[in-house]
């Protein structure tokens, strides 16, 4: 297991012990969401890889409209040929241009983000990209025995697989500029000095939660966690999922980046838990370990459920689906205490309202939705009863 990271300045990359690094990443302001470096920082820094022996991959993983895409893909056109080991792709335009236009170029898929959460949605993509696809990129939404299924499959297709371990997470993208109308021209023309970032903290109104990074570019406007991705401290678990290579964008952490590179390339090479816990502590930002250790979906699911709406088998009639005040309760019956009827008149029933409330009420009347009024129900029916104070749609009814 290797790990991969990127460089935003050719300092970095003299700093770095490039042989620890499977290959590292280019992010550039044009084809990249975040990225910063310039086509001219881009060449310069190729160069050096090229001197270094290092292998670089470009990445391209903005979304695009068809009219924005005719021109990414004119600019492309005089950058493919610098000798990427691979391009970096989630846009399906830019994945079937590349496929059709440049045989010798890898692809890496960026399923990371989106509903790339079984591994049939990731098969339709192999098959689709075929022998051209060299890597996929797992989304960080996936369980640690999730990521060991998908990387034991995936690995029988001859395909790598990676995952970020340390780094910003993305919460919500779209194209338009929300953060630049806030702004004076003044600012603005810093904005466009700045070649067209800004990033700036954000809060909700929802919630006492503040502190989200955002970040505008041409590419639209980026708002990620208050918490970092930080899963150092199950990086041996990583390494037995499977998983080749290991993603750290700590490029948001500026001068503090290479010291937490160089102390997460040393966790790699000597792992030691309690020091990766410890390293955690003095991590700059606030970290999570997202859904790696544990899905957190699934801790929802209790407290999402109501209790007193589930079914108990025990004397269950039905459920009441409409109440007219003074008038009636109208119940589905699903229960059946024999083959022939399920509840007739004479019977009483115990009703289990949402709240947690329960009432009784004695059979007297049982009425059809047409008017007619019947001694016994059976399974399926729609039965009206006499109106009972308190009781709400949702209320479960049983024998008493």
């Amino acid at each position: 297991m290797k790990a991969i990271t990127y460089i935003s300045h050719i300092d970095e990359l003299e700093s770095l012990d490039t042989s620890k690094f499977s290959e590292v990443i280019l992010a550039t302001r044009l084809f990249s969401q975040v990225g910063k470096l310039t086509i001219d920082e881009m060449l310069e820094i190729i160069e050096k890889c090229k001197a270094q022996k290092v292998k670089y991959t470009l990445e391209w993983d903005i979304l695009m409209t068809e009219s924005r895409f005719k021109m990414y893909r004119e600019q492309f056109k005089k950058y493919a040929d610098l000798g990427f080991s691979s391009i970096r792709l989630r846009d399906p335009g830019a994945i079937n241009f590349i496929l059709n236009s440049y045989e010798n170029l890898s692809i890496d898929l960026l399923l990371d983000t989106g509903g790339h959460h079984n591994i049939k949605a990731i098969k339709v993509w192999k098959n689709l990209v075929g022998d051209r696809l060299r890597k996929i990129i797992l989304s960080i939404e996936l369980s640690s025995n999730v990521v060991k299924e998908f990387c034991q499959e995936i690995k029988s297709w001859g395909v790598k697989t990676e995952l970020l371990v340390l780094g910003r997470i993305l919460l919500f993208y779209t194209p338009r500029n929300l953060v630049s109308p806030l702004y004076t021209d003044e600012d603005l023309e810093e904005f466009e000095n700045n070649g067209k970032y800004i990033e700036v903290a954000g809060s909700s109104e929802e919630s006492p939660h503040k502190g989200f990074p955002i970040i505008e570019n041409q590419h639209g406007t980026f708002m990620f966690n208050t918490k970092d991705q930080y899963l150092l401290e199950y990086l041996d678990e990583i390494e037995e999922c499977g998983v080749d290579d290991i993603r750290i964008d700590v490029r948001h952490l500026d001068k503090e980046s290479k010291s937490v590179v160089d102390k997460t390339i040393s966790l790699c090479e000597n792992f030691n838990k309690e020091e990766a816990k410890e390293f955690k502590n003095q991590y700059p930002n606030s970290t999570t370990r997202g859904f790696f250790h544990v899905n957190k979906s699934d801790v929802l699911f209790k407290k999402l459920k109501n209790k007193r709406v589930q079914r108990e088998d025990q004397g269950f009639i039905g459920e009441v689906v409409d109440v007219v005040k003074k008038s009636h309760i109208a119940i589905l019956v699903k229960g059946m205490r024999n083959e022939d009827i399920a509840l007739k008149v004479g019977d009483e029933l115990r009703l289990s309202t949402p709240d947690g409330k329960e009432k009784f009420t004695k059979i007297h009347k049982l009425t059809q939705t047409n008017g007619k009024e019947v001694q016994d129900v059976k399974t399926g029916e729609l039965i009206l009863i006499p109106h009972v104070s308190g009781i709400s749609v949702k209320t479960m009814a049983y024998l008493k």
